[in-house]
């Protein structure tokens, strides 16, 4: 029984993490169309301290280079495109 709830919980964690990163990228793609024009805003440099955070918490646990959705790992070519990223193409779509 605790084996099912444990693997519930790593479930929904997985599902928050996944609309998290949703909605930081959205957020991000945004921000970074604003920044392109103009100088760094703040809530621009907030959001890449908050990725390059959570990217740092994934490497403490092992878990860096692994889709946060999926567990696939993120590709090479990815991950040197955008060292923060946490989704794999397929989950990141």
């Amino acid at each position: 029984m605790s084996r099912s709830i444990k693997s519930m919980d790593t479930d929904l964690g997985r599902a928050a993490a996944l609309e998290q990163a949703k909605q930081d990228d959205a957020c991000g793609k945004r921000e970074a169309g604003l920044a392109s024009s103009a100088p760094e805003t703040e809530p621009a440099r907030q959001y890449a301290l908050s990725r390059i955070e959570r990217a740092l918490d994934r490497m403490a646990r092992g878990e860096y280079g692994y889709c946060i959705a999926c567990g696939d790992e993120v590709s090479l070519e990815t991950l040197e495109t955008d060292p923060a990223t946490a989704l794999c193409h397929r989950c990141e779509g």
